[in-house]
């Protein structure tokens, strides 16, 4: 995790291990390259990533902590709903941005991030899996990562020490 502030990331959730584990797996399923897993933090109500591969520094620096600025996470998140980027050369969510700079440098063309959201609602993080080409995964694909999500949800959701329910269901004000 390189330069992430672990402490701040352990406090929104401790078993980084398990979120790990489910990032491959997503990876695996999409045969995606590099993938990260991001936590809603409630105070700033940004996200933060929490367990990360194939990404190098300036790519963690630049996404360490993402509100609703142009990212295909960010964007989902206002959204509350799956945000799929088939080229991000392409994307109005990138173009012209310092983000599309930063995720050519690390060799991400296509993206897709999945709302981490409780059974009650609750947004509490963001699934991220990014590709070396232009593709866009198969509905069997995105079903599948719907799985894993709700999981994780659940995971952060149950193992915050606050309960999500001080977290609107729509981070947008």
């Amino acid at each position: 995790m390189a330069s992430l502030d672990c402490q701040k990331v352990r406090g929104l959730f401790p078993d980084l291990t398990t979120l790990t584990k489910i990032l491959h797996a997503a990876m695996t399923i999409t045969s995606a390259d590099k993938g990260n897993i991001q936590i809603l933090d409630p105070l700033s109500r940004s996200l933060r990533i929490a367990v990360q591969e194939g990404f190098a520094e300036p790519f963690l620096q630049f996404f360490e902590e993402v509100n609703h600025r142009s990212a295909a996470c960010g964007t989902a998140m206002k959204l509350l709903e799956r945000v799929v980027v088939e080229d991000v050369r392409q994307s109005q969510i990138f173009i012209g941005t310092d983000a599309l700079e930063v995720l050519l440098e690390a060799g991400v063309q296509a993206v897709q991030s999945t709302p981490l959201i409780t059974k009650n609602g609750y947004i509490v993080g963001m699934m991220s899996t990014h590709y070396g080409v232009p593709t866009r995964p198969t509905r069997e694909q995105l079903h599948l990562l719907d799985e894993l999500a709700e999981l994780a949800a659940e995971l952060i959701g149950e193992s915050q020490k606050q309960p999500s329910d001080h977290i609107a269901k729509s981070v947008v004000s």
